[in-house]
């Protein structure tokens, strides 16, 4: 894992011994990541709008898809709810958070009093301060008799616009932005998922990697595609005529034009959304746009919703890296 330079950590308000932590090989559902790139309701910049219709698609991409869907899809298919937020406005006090899963022990950051993590096993969270540097958390845990963070299994530092991050800390397995891939109410209210999609699936396989991956750590031992594979809807696929619900069919859309890349590996194929719990609610939130997040993945995951077996994963095409 790589180090910041001393002038970097100063630069964000942390001492070498103050800073971020990085994940371990989690059981079943995650490893590592974090890099915040846009906050959550607002358009992702550039970096995860790559045009995914003009994409070259892979040689293999046909025998590609057809292990996938029986590993990936044959277990069932989500949207979920997973990736809590919030921003900290500018005179929001810091507090320093214990790191369990890196050699560095703590990081301090500003984050409002009562803010929570997610509610999926990943308990993810990414913090944005005024300045607009990200804070990613993975495994984060909450103390409600102070309201605050009371330790971390990783963190990560982004910098304003960052593609990734820049530290040897995480919160997702590909080391991708929390906030970077995941769909909001906003997204569904403006009837437009206008970025890229990100997913977890059971049985991601071993490095290389491709980018925006940044991560040597993939799974050896699995026999899947890698993190940070693209994948795109066929062009060809008519998404108007399949009569899929409005949040699948704006998936289906954003899947076409921007593609989806696999952030982590879990015990079905998820597509990641923002918890709300930091906001309105999910209930609130996410029903006010039509979304019903009343099911359970089989692991147990809350704050779900079954995809149709109508939704077209066998016209699915694997694609080449991104430009960078």
């Amino acid at each position: 894992m790589r180090v910041l330079a001393a002038a970097v950590l100063a630069s964000v308000g942390l001492g070498t011994s103050s800073l971020l932590g990085s994940h371990r090989a989690a059981p079943s559902t995650r490893t590592a990541v974090s890099v915040t790139v846009a906050t959550p309701g607002h358009p992702a910049p550039k970096p995860w709008r790559w045009n995914a219709r003009s994409a070259t698609v892979a040689p293999n991409s046909a025998s590609t898809v057809s292990a996938f869907r029986s590993y990936a899809v044959g277990s069932g298919t989500f949207f979920v709810a997973a990736v809590a937020w919030v921003n900290a406005p500018a005179g929001t006090p810091s507090y320093a958070i214990p790191i369990t899963g890196h050699w560095v022990k703590s990081i301090t950051v500003p984050v409002p009093i009562g803010t929570k993590p997610g509610n999926t096993f990943d308990q993810s969270l990414m913090v944005r301060r005024a300045d607009g540097t990200e804070y990613d958390f993975g495994l984060a845990q909450y103390d409600s008799s102070t309201g605050k963070i009371s330790s971390t299994d990783g963190a990560a530092i982004v910098s304003p616009g960052a593609a990734h991050e820049s530290g040897p800390g995480s919160g997702d397995a590909a080391r991708f932005p929390l906030a970077a891939g995941v769909v909001t109410p906003a997204d569904i209210r403006a009837g437009v998922i206008a970025h890229s999609l990100v997913i977890s699936i059971p049985n991601v396989g071993p490095c290389p990697c491709p980018y925006p991956a940044n991560t040597t750590a993939g799974y050896p031992s699995n026999t899947g595609v890698p993190l940070g594979t693209w994948m795109r809807l066929a062009p060809s696929v008519k998404v108007a005529s399949l009569g899929l619900p409005p949040l699948e069919r704006e998936i289906a859309v954003a899947m076409q034009r921007y593609g989806m890349f696999v952030r982590d590996i879990g015990s079905t194929l998820a597509i990641y959304g923002t918890d709300q719990v930091n906001q309105g609610g999910n209930a609130a939130d996410w029903g006010a746009v039509g979304v019903d997040l009343e099911a359970r993945t089989p692991s147990g995951v809350p704050y779900a919703h079954a995809l149709s077996p109508r939704f077209p994963w066998d016209k699915l095409q694997v694609l080449q890296k991104p430009p960078h």
